[in-house]
């Protein structure tokens, strides 16, 4: 709800400012989790980098509260991996030219998987309050079944917002396994180019 709040923040505080001014309002919510995710590591003893997309060169482009993400200095952030274990990098926003721009509702889902396709990893697991996709909102329905495996067109069409449509665009182009799962489960709904699979089958 960070998010939200900071939205009617804006619109209550700037009644008619631009949107780029508002980008950088709302990305706040994911600035300050990125810098606590840090801190708890450190304080675990974890070696650990927390970097902005300025340090990443996390370049975005398009409408300054709906951009999609275009480019990072790769070499940038592994080579932090030689004094850190662990790199925390807010999502949600980068840069382009003239400043933060935010990657729409859902955009820290957009930047997972685009991570996981500039650094080569094997997968962009994202975390949820809920331990999968579900063939409807488990809170409303108990009946509603979850998912171990769908394909990039069935999750837009089930996942109902809970990864954002344009991450699964993305993935689907750029051929990025993506995981749907709660903290500390170790299970997860698979989305990849295969058969969709319910968890009881």
């Amino acid at each position: 709800g960070e998010t939200d709040a900071l939205f009617a923040m804006g619109d209550q505080v700037g009644q008619g400012s631009s949107d780029r001014v508002l980008a950088r309002l709302v990305r706040c919510g994911e600035l300050k989790s990125a810098a606590l995710m840090g801190l708890a590591l450190e304080r675990s003893g974890v070696p650990v980098a927390v970097l902005d997309p300025h340090e990443m060169d996390l370049v975005a482009s398009g409408d300054p509260l709906d951009a999609n993400l275009s480019g990072l200095n790769r070499e940038k952030v592994l080579a932090r991996f030689d004094q850190a274990d662990v790199i925390v990098a807010p999502g949600f926003f980068g840069e382009d030219a003239d400043g933060p721009i935010t990657l729409g509702r859902g955009g820290t889902d957009l930047t997972a998987v685009m991570f996981a396709h500039w650094l080569g990893a094997q997968r962009a697991r994202l975390i949820k309050d809920v331990d999968g996709v579900y063939s409807d909102d488990p809170a409303k329905n108990p009946d509603a079944h979850r998912f171990d495996a769908l394909d990039y067109e069935a999750a837009r069409k089930v996942s109902h917002g809970l990864v954002q449509d344009k991450a699964i665009t993305r993935a689907k182009e750029l051929d990025v396994v993506v995981e749907v799962a709660a903290l500390g489960k170790g299970y997860a709904t698979r989305i990849a180019a295969a058969v969709e699979k319910p968890a009881d089958a």
